[in-house]
């Protein structure tokens, strides 16, 4: 009975060394590396490579950042397709503000209609649920003109730039 126990469980005595695992610590990756380095091509990779010496590489250190001073060269016609890229931009930017301009006199027109009728007798402490979602319309509207406008400016001051770059360079 025992001799049976014994065979399902194992031998659990001598014999257990044997049936265990020895793994070698893992070495760090940059000796691992070295080691590739340094085998030869038709040499397992399983086998260690005679010479693990670091590997020094052929990559040369970069250059110090140097400044760029004078003119640079323009391409008249790259400058006058920018200027023209530019002006449509400034263009379109000019009717977003238009049409912003017109849905914001809309929205406050709307508020004040809205004013002008007889306080909701549902809810006389607070504003209505149509006037607070106008009024955050209007918000909205504002904002975005504001950035619309910024926008333009800074379409316009580039343009200028570009302008002024252009004569500089035309004979």
């Amino acid at each position: 009975k025992e001799k049976l126990l014994s065979g399902m469980k194992g031998d659990v005595g001598a014999s257990s060394v044997s049936n265990q695992m020895i793994l070698k610590p893992i070495p760090p990756a940059q000796s691992q590396l070295n080691c590739i380095a340094n085998n030869e091509a038709n040499r397992s990779w399983e086998q260690h490579a005679p010479n693990c010496n670091p590997v020094i590489s052929n990559v040369p250190e970069p250059g110090k950042p140097v400044e760029v001073f004078g003119t640079t060269v323009v391409d008249p016609q790259m400058l006058s397709k920018f200027i023209e890229s530019l002006h449509q931009r400034v263009s379109t930017t000019r009717e977003s503000l238009a049409k912003q301009d017109a849905l914001i006199k809309g929205l406050e027109k709307e508020i004040s209609q809205k004013e002008m009728k007889a306080p909701d007798i549902k809810n006389p402490k607070g504003e209505s649920d149509a006037m607070k979602r106008a009024r955050e319309a209007l918000a909205k509207a504002k904002a975005d003109r504001e950035r619309t406008a910024q926008e333009l400016s800074l379409l316009e001051q580039q343009e200028k730039e570009a302008q002024n770059k252009s004569k500089g360079i035309a004979p």
